[in-house]
């Protein structure tokens, strides 16, 4: 796995396609796997593999919503990262469909 100093040292356009490769990566590593293995932790410190792909859903929805009102907005309030549900839900982020 690369280092942060590795994707600092990428060029944007190794960034972008890094970015471009990660939808079908996620769908390979978890093709074919049973509800009850997504669900499952591996352990007590790390999350299931559902929790992770609910995670990456949310931070791109937060994203998204970050980079609209940067571009529509001359003085845009952005949602802090640590931002808990309920400052979240008004966004929808993550409440559309819910966490796991």
């Amino acid at each position: 796995m690369p280092s942060f100093e590795d994707y600092r040292a990428a060029s944007i356009d190794e960034r972008v396609a890094r970015l471009a490769r990660t939808p079908g990566e996620v769908e390979a590593a978890i093709a074919g796997r049973s509800e009850a293995d997504l669900r499952r932790r591996p352990d007590a410190t790390n999350w299931a593999a559902v929790e992770v792909v609910c995670h990456l859903r949310d931070v791109e929805e937060l994203f998204q919503l970050r980079f609209h009102t940067i571009v529509a907005l001359e003085e845009p309030r952005i949602l802090a990262f640590r931002a808990t549900a309920a400052e979240l839900e008004p966004w929808r982020v993550g409440g559309a469909i819910g966490h796991p």
